[in-house]
């Protein structure tokens, strides 16, 4: 059943209509892709994320995601740019860093509160 409702939706797009659609995804950011992915799974894959990837060799999470974001209207950020290699604050201003770390341990002491058991009565 899958296998003929995938074969009647490839006949809706041509070969050369397929490689149009692939290249217009390439060519966008991660947001703005998977809305056009997910506009695309909507239109032509019956919102099916497996056929999305069968058709345009889209990664499936990325189409389920997109779907997601478009039903819900809330955008999903990534941690890129976290774990991009880019370098910390701490290590790209180590005399800072430092101060600031010794400012704290000053304030910290300042304020310590030592705790007291506090007895409750039954």
């Amino acid at each position: 059943m899958i296998q003929a409702a995938s074969l009647a939706l490839d006949n809706v797009l041509a070969a050369g209509h397929i490689e149009d659609i692939k290249l217009a995804a390439s060519k966008m950011a991660r947001v703005e892709r998977r809305a056009f992915q997910a506009q695309m799974t909507v239109k032509y894959c019956a919102g099916s994320p497996r056929r999305a990837e069968a058709l345009f060799g889209w990664s499936r999470d990325a189409v389920e995601l997109g779907l997601h974001e478009k039903r819900t209207g809330i955008v999903c950020f990534s941690a890129q740019s976290v774990f991009s290699g880019r370098m910390l604050w701490e290590d790209k201003y180590p005399q800072a860093a430092a101060a600031l770390w010794r400012w704290r341990r000053r304030m910290r002491s300042r304020t310590q509160v030592f705790a007291v058991p506090c007895r409750t009565r039954a």
